[in-house]
């Protein structure tokens, strides 16, 4: 996991149709935690969102660069 100092802390407009709920919150980008601090490794993520294998790569490649 890597961890950022430059976060922005600002409002994104985002299209949530190619995301998913986890604990209440929206998850755009598979590869970030949901604070946008921390960078996640594949099977870190899949760890932490609770993803199969499939479900991973259907959402990053989905994701929205904010």
């Amino acid at each position: 996991m890597t961890e950022y100092d430059n976060v922005l802390d600002k409002e994104v407009e985002v299209d949530y149709k190619n995301s998913f709920v986890h604990k209440g919150m929206h998850v755009v980008d598979v590869t970030s935690s949901e604070c946008g601090r921390f960078k996640y490794t594949k099977e870190e993520s899949m760890k932490e969102y609770e993803l199969t294998s499939a479900q991973y790569d259907f959402y990053n490649s989905v994701k929205q660069e904010i």
